[in-house]
């Protein structure tokens, strides 16, 4: 497998800030970074470049980050690409919706860069902790 597709992560989210920062802090530890602003683009995203991980914001305006995951798990194609939902509110009822997503973990914003890189490392199991 080509090297870069290796290292490839979708980030999803609608904050530009948020996008910016992890952009860096993943591209600076080797990983090469595809990022969207929206759901829909994100969809779009993943099933053209098939990551090895995606990193979905889970409140955005228009398709949220459970309705992303949905359409992902339906897509033979992307159905068993690791999803980390990173989110500053996750309600009792999005935590139960995500978790019959399969094949995905949380992580909470404010993100600690550590914690980051060592969930993202263990799940694609590349990259400097």
């Amino acid at each position: 497998m080509d090297k870069i597709k290796q290292k490839q992560i979708l980030i999803v989210d609608d904050e530009k800030d948020v996008l910016k920062l992890l952009k860096a802090r993943l591209n600076s530890a080797g990983y090469f970074v595809f990022e969207a602003d929206n759901g829909v683009d994100g969809l779009a995203l993943a099933k053209e470049h098939l990551p090895k991980l995606i990193i979905l914001d889970v409140l955005m305006p228009g398709m949220s980050g459970g309705e992303v995951a949905k359409e992902l798990r339906k897509d033979p194609n992307t159905k068993d690409i690791p999803i980390m939902f990173l989110t500053a509110t996750l309600t009792k009822e999005q935590e139960v919706a995500c978790k019959f997503l399969g094949n995905a973990c949380f992580l909470s914003k404010p993100y600690d860069s550590k914690q980051l890189l060592e969930t993202v490392s263990g799940i694609i199991g590349y990259g400097s902790k």
